[in-house]
This record gives C-alpha cells, sequence and structure tokens, in this order.
C-alpha cells in the first residue's frame, strides 16, 4: 500500500482523477478501509472497556453508548474535514496521526480518567472525558471519508466494494475484540491497533511490523499492569494478588486472603468471596442453604466462584449457571482449588440465565438467583443499564415454568440494587405466591439484602418462609406491604428505570444535533443530503432493535452483540457491493423488498423458536432471520453515494455519523416510553422516507 505524493493527473470517464502515483490504487483503497474498519472497532471496544473498568462512566452499557455515540460524532468531523484538506497524502498523514491519538488515548484512559467520573445527565463531565479519546476517530473518520472520495472519483460503480471492505474490517474487529480482550488485554489491543496504523500509514514497507505481532503475547503482562487505580475490598478481603485479566464484560484480578479463599475484583471492585469449605460461607446464607437441596434437583443463577453452590453437593442433581466465561474458566481451572474442585466435578453453564431458562426443559425443586444483577454495573441503579431479561415478566414467567410440582425460588439480592417491587408484581401477576424478606447482613460485609420467596404452590413457600425465620446469624423482618409497581417485559426490560425524566439529557442531545444537522443540510443548498441523516438513523435503530430481541436467544448480551453485528454489517457489505443492481429499480421495487425483509425478519424474531437447540443452530437461525434485511440495508449508503459529487462525499459521511448518534439516543428514549417494537417501527418508517428521498 505504499504511494507517493508526487501529483500525476489522468484522464478517464470523462472527469479528472488523480492517478496512482498520488494516491491509493483501488485495491489499495479497499484494503485501507478494510484495515480502518477494523482498527476502529477494537479502538472503540477498548475505550469502552477501559472506561467502564476505571468507573469514568458509570455502567458497561452507559460507557458503550457514549463510546460509540462519540466515535460516530467523531468520524463524522473527520468526515467533515476532508471538504478542507483534500490531497491525497493526508490519509497517510491521517494514519500516522491516528498511530499518535490511540497511544495517547490510551494513556489518558490509564492514567487521567480513573480520577474522573461522569454520568449521563453530567454533560461537562463527559465532554471532559470524551474529548482527548475523540482524536484517533476523528484521524479515521478523516481517512475513510477521503478513501471513499477516492473510490468515488475512479470508479462511481465499484463504491460499493469500498463502502463493503470498511463494514467487513469493522465487523471483523467487532467479533473479534472480546476474544483479542480476553488473550491479549485490552492495553495489548491498544498497542495492536497503532501497529496497524502503521501498516496503514507506511503501506508495504511497514508489513514488517506485522513480524512483531507475536511478541505482544510475552509482553502482556507487563503491559497491562500499566494502570494507577486502588482496588475496593470488602473488610479482610486484601491479600496476595494471583491473577490479572480480561474477561467479556469486566477487568477481573483474583486475591488470596485467609490462605484459602480467593477474592474476586470485577473492575478493581470486590464482587465475590470464593472458599473451599462450605463453612467458610457468609453465615446466614450457609445457614439457610444447609439441607435445603438434599435430595432435590436444584438450579443457581449467578452462582458467581462458586462459594453458595458448595452448600448443594447433596442434591440430587446441580445446575449452576454463571454468566461470565471468564469466571468460569478460571474457577475451573488454575484456581479450581478455592471452590474444592466444585467447577470441575459439577460443569457450570458459562451463559446468561435468562438464555439457560430459555433453553433447558429440565424441571427443578428450587432455583435460586444469587444476586444476580450485583456485577452487572460499576455503580448501582445507572439509568442506561444492560438490559434485564431475567426479571421481565416473560422471564420470570420461564422460571416458574421450570419449577417441578411443589418447586420454589428464592431470589437473594442487594435491597439496594434491584427492584423488587416491581420483581413482586411481575410474579403476582402470573399468579404466584410471594413473601419478601429483608435480611441485614453483618459478615463479611455489612449490607441489607431482599430474600423473595415464590412458587405456584402456597404451601411451598410457607415452608420457605418458616425455614428463613427460624436461620439465625442476621437481623430479618417480613416485608409485609410491597407496593405494586409497573412490572418490567421484554419489549421494556428496564429494571432500574424509574422515570422516562432521567433520559431527559437524551431527549436534548437528539434534538440539539438533529437541528444542528438540518441547518447544514439547508446551508448546503443540496436537500437530498438529508438522505443521508434519515439513513443513519434507520440504520442504528434496525441495529440496536435486531440486537436486542436476540438477546436471551442466543445467550448473553456481549456475544449477541458480536453476533448480530456481524450478520448485519457481513450481509450489508454484500448489499453495497451489488448496489448498483438496484441504480435503476422503481421506487415500488425498493419498498416491496425493504418490507419483505422487515417483515421476515420480524416475524422470526417474534416468534422465536423455543426448541432446545444447540448454539450453531441458533446461529444459523439468527442469520437467516437477519440475512435479507442487512442485504437491503447494505444497499441505501452506495445508492445515496453515486447520486452527489464526490466532493460532497466528507459531507454524507458526517450527517450519516450524526444520523447514527441521534439515532442511537432516540432508540433508548423511544424503548423506555413505548417499547422495543416501537422501535422497529420507526426504523421501518425510516426506511420508507429515504426511499422517497432517494427516487426524488
Amino acid at each position: 500500500m505504499s504511494y507517493s505524493a508526487t501529483p500525476t493527473i489522468v484522464v478517464r470517464r470523462d472527469h479528472v482523477e488523480y492517478g496512482s502515483s498520488v494516491g491509493p490504487s483501488e485495491k489499495e483503497v479497499r484494503a485501507l478501509l478494510l484495515l480502518f474498519g477494523f482498527t476502529n472497532a477494537l479502538v472503540q471496544v477498548g475505550l469502552i472497556r477501559q472506561l467502564a473498568a476505571t468507573h469514568a462512566l458509570t455502567s458497561l452499557r452507559a460507557a458503550s453508548n457514549i463510546i460509540i455515540g462519540l466515535s460516530l460524532l467523531s468520524l463524522g468531523l473527520g468526515a467533515w474535514l476532508t471538504r478542507y484538506i483534500r490531497h491525497p497524502a493526508n490519509i497517510r498523514r491521517a494514519a500516522i496521526a491516528n498511530t499518535l491519538f490511540i497511544l495517547l488515548s490510551l494513556g489518558f484512559v490509564l492514567r487521567l480518567a480513573p480520577n474522573m467520573s461522569a454520568s449521563v445527565a453530567d454533560l461537562g463531565a463527559l465532554l471532559r472525558i470524551a474529548a482527548p479519546l475523540s482524536l484517533p476517530l476523528v484521524a479515521m473518520g478523516f481517512a475513510t471519508a477521503r478513501l471513499y472520495g477516492r473510490a468515488l472519483e475512479r470508479d462511481p460503480d465499484h463504491i460499493g466494494t469500498a463502502v463493503a471492505a470498511s463494514s467487513f474490517g469493522f465487523a471483523a474487529g467487532y467479533v473479534l475484540s472480546p476474544h483479542l480482550a480476553t488473550l491479549l488485554g485490552v492495553n495489548t489491543m491498544f498497542i495492536l491497533s497503532a501497529l496497524l496504523s502503521i501498516v496503514a500509514a507506511l503501506g508495504r514497507p511497514a508489513a514488517i511490523v506485522l513480524v512483531c505481532l507475536p511478541l505482544l503475547v510475552p509482553m502482556e503482562g507487563a503491559i497491562e499492569d500499566l494502570r494507577i487505580v486502588d482496588p475496593v475490598f470488602w473488610p479482610a478481603g486484601d491479600g496476595e494478588h494471583l491473577h490479572a485479566g480480561w474477561s467479556p464484560y469486566h477487568k477481573l484480578d483474583l486475591y488470596a486472603f485467609r490462605g484459602k479463599c480467593l477474592t474476586g475484583m470485577y473492575n478493581f471492585r470486590q464482587q465475590m468471596m470464593t472458599c473451599p469449605e462450605p463453612s467458610m460461607d457468609i453465615p446466614f446464607r450457609r445457614t439457610l442453604y444447609m439441607g435445603l437441596g438434599t435430595d432435590r434437583r436444584v438450579l443457581i443463577i449467578g452462582a458467581g466462584g462458586g462459594m453458595g453452590a458448595l452448600s448443594f453437593e447433596d442434591a440430587r442433581d446441580l445446575a449452576i449457571v454463571e454468566l461470565d466465561p471468564g469466571v468460569v474458566d478460571l474457577m475451573s481451572g488454575p484456581f479450581a482449588a478455592f471452590n474444592g474442585g466444585l467447577y470441575q466435578r459439577i460443569s457450570p453453564h458459562a451463559m446468561d440465565g435468562r438464555a439457560y431458562l430459555d433453553a433447558t426443559r429440565q424441571l427443578f425443586d428450587l432455583i435460586i438467583y444469587e444476586g444476580t444483577d450485583y456485577t452487572v454495573t460499576a455503580v448501582p441503579r445507572s439509568p442506561v443499564e444492560v438490559e434485564n431479561y431475567l426479571y421481565t415478566r416473560e422471564g420470570l414467567g420461564m422460571a416458574l415454568e421450570r419449577l417441578a410440582p411443589g418447586g420454589s425460588i428464592l431470589m437473594i439480592n442487594v435491597a439496594s440494587l434491584p427492584q423488587t417491587a416491581r420483581i413482586v408484581t411481575a410474579l403476582r401477576d402470573l399468579r404466584a405466591t410471594t413473601s419478601v424478606w429483608e435480611v441485614e447482613i453483618d459478615q463479611p460485609l455489612a449490607f441489607s439484602a431482599h430474600f423473595i420467596l415464590a412458587s405456584q404452590d402456597q404451601q411451598a413457600v410457607a415452608m420457605l418462609d418458616e425455614r428463613v425465620r427460624n436461620t439465625g446469624g442476621a437481623r430479618i423482618r417480613l416485608l409485609d406491604k410491597i407496593s405494586s409497581e409497573r412490572a418490567i417485559t421484554d419489549d421494556r426490560p428496564f429494571l432500574y428505570l424509574d422515570s422516562v425524566d432521567e433520559l431527559a439529557p437524551l431527549v436534548w442531545l437528539i434534538v440539539t444535533l438533529s437541528g444542528l444537522a438540518l441547518v447544514y443540510v439547508l446551508a448546503s443548498g443540496n436537500g437530498f443530503m438529508a438522505y443521508f441523516l434519515v439513513l443513519g438513523n434507520a440504520f442504528i435503530l434496525t441495529e440496536l432493535y435486531t440486537i436486542v430481541r436476540f438477546r436471551s436467544f442466543l445467550g448473553d448480551p456481549v456475544s449477541t452483540t458480536a453476533v448480530v453485528t456481524a450478520f448485519l454489517l457481513s450481509t450489508a457489505a454484500a448489499g453495497s457491493v451489488l448496489s448498483p443492481r438496484f441504480q435503476h429499480r422503481k421506487r415500488s421495487v425498493l419498498v416491496l423488498a425493504v418490507a419483505c425483509a422487515f417483515v421476515h425478519a420480524a416475524l422470526g424474531i417474534d416468534h422465536l423458536p423455543s426448541a432446545p437447540w444447540g448454539y450453531p443452530i441458533r446461529l444459523a437461525y439468527a442469520f437467516l432471520t437477519t440475512a435479507p434485511l442487512g442485504f437491503l440495508l447494505g444497499v441505501f449508503f452506495p445508492l445515496g453515494l453515486r447520486r452527489i459529487d464526490p466532493n460532497q462525499t466528507g459531507s454524507a459521511y458526517m450527517l450519516d455519523a450524526v444520523g447514527t448518534v441521534t439515532g442511537l439516543f432516540a432508540f433508548h428514549w423511544l424503548a423506555a416510553m413505548a417499547g422495543f417494537k416501537v422501535t422497529g417501527a420507526t426504523a421501518f418508517s425510516l426506511y420508507m422516507s429515504a426511499v422517497w428521498l432517494l427516487k426524488r
């Protein structure tokens, strides 16, 4: 991918363009777009994981939304700069700048971000964190838009191939990033991104840099230690540091204490304790569990390192579900001694609890939810949170269906975290008998817990009530009056959202960004540019709608996001390549094609099979459901680019990015106000608007 800055002008297709001695060739354009797309994904995921780990942002979902929004705005800004910086050699300079900016961003999140914090409502603090992190994304946006313009100048018929290369690169980076983060570490992933930017900057001569990539593996430990964050332990939880790494969800550190026990740190905060003997468990829980599972079929959801599950080895059948595969791998491998080898004797299911309930056909006498929400968020009650499908009316209904006759459910949650009233309302809607106990725990950490008991057998709840009442080691009281609150559903699964007023900053952002973009369109004198603003909104709404609807079907939020994004982007890339075939089609053909694709996806999503399929079959079903939709969505962006002057490519990319940001925030606002199905219908309406603009 070497190219020089010596200008050569050739005439082709009745217009003047730069020759290969000035800028990259057609093949080099595709290769660079592929590389920038891949690097863009790695940087975005790296920033999300770092900010969630350092608590600069309130949760993994908050970090995801803000970094994705920041990325898109920065990419759009970089694209807009191509209007004023047009020399082809600046592509190389942007890649060099990108290398430096990636390293600066890494330094910022390691050294400064841990001392900063922000919430969704604190826009000033968000800007202080976001501004330094936007620099590499601006550089990548500039380079990507310039390469799109270059492809459009060379041959408008091949612009779809260029868009496809960028989409494939981003999809590959997004799918591989969780595995790279686990294998190499997030810090090392930044270094990898910087090395790839050097290759993009220098072309073929820099290919030798790729030879250095294997050296990152032995250096990973030293690179991952570049951080100044004080871990937060429970009392008597500190000890010898045994492990540092990354799981798909957290920065994961393990410490030994008391000689035999293990402290689990998620994002530098202690979230679990595991000891090899049940007698070392929290006294109240140990006493409650003792003999509770004897000769019974028991399911534990959210088992962590297995401390509580040790009390159920006398069960007739014990099933263990833990969301984080990193915890399962460590506690069944090198640190198995700390849970007495439990995870070697009983293989836990590393998956989402709701996904397990949906997939299994086994019946249980006792289902225990062990603080399943305690480790989802770095800061409790974040208004922008990972959607919770375990406590929806449908999710709780599935749990009740998995109970054998006379079976019961026991939920243990930190009183300040989940919305107990919403959970109890959902259970009562399902005609289950419930009771709630408040328990004051003193050891090893003083906190108040809610023990929620539920069953469709009134006698089973009465027996559990008696057992809780007679358990010593803590102050307990029965909560007689639980207020009735709106239960969450699969369509609106926001457990922590108390009021839509909490999302007011999102409305402000949507209105402000949309208004500025429309002013820009009017000032440009080309009303068709609004097409790209509409397109950005429509695509992100469709993508997010598809992701959340497959959430429980495919398992956990991280892999679902990666898989569905990859499916949509890869099939969209195919649509981009074949977009010229739609150039002269009638409007009715596009309307019918989009309508059929949306209906096909909606029917597939709303009628997800409940059969106990294996994961590969579920993946195949998800792909067949989303492929037609992804293909059609990939057609629109290249068709729009073909209708504008190559000099407006940067503006088109910028408006598409701004539209994607407003769509990102609009998705959460619409979902909170009216549910996910409304977001899907809105996406369809926007694509119909895009067809109308395209065929004006």
